[in-house]
């Protein structure tokens, strides 16, 4: 994302233009060209594709794939329920016994079919992030 301007980079460019038309001192003109000025600049600033994505994933199509073969289970995951509620859970490939859910807390087992969705896990938070 370094093609892109900073927050902290935008307000030390306001700040750069605001002690620039400070000096003079017909502070109606100033100020008038010093937002036209912050507008020129804002508006060659690239911007994000910030579109929503739907990271929801059909689980009866396509469930999360093995990552662990001796136990023949997925990575956790976040999946949507047929009564609408979440949990973290990871699926179990079980050719004997049938496909099947669990969670990592717990061992709440969901059947195959009573999860309609699922989801990759977001990134936990770095040390020391908090926003």
């Amino acid at each position: 994302m370094a093609e892109y301007i900073s927050r902290e980079e935008a307000i030390d460019k306001m700040r750069s233009l605001k002690s620039k038309f400070r000096a003079k001192n017909d502070w109606d003109s100033g100020y008038d060209t010093a937002i036209a000025e912050a507008f020129k600049h804002i508006k060659g600033v690239p911007v994000a594709d910030v579109e929503p994505i739907d990271r929801w994933i059909d689980a009866q199509k396509n469930p999360p794939p093995v990552v662990d073969r001796r136990s023949m289970t997925s990575e956790s995951v976040l999946i949507l329920r047929d009564n609408g509620r979440c949990a973290v859970a990871y699926y179990c490939y079980d050719a004997e016994d049938g496909n099947y859910w669990t969670t990592d807390d717990d061992n709440t087992m969901y059947a195959w079919e009573e999860v309609t969705h699922w989801q990759p896990l977001p990134e936990p938070p770095k040390d020391g992030d908090t926003e």
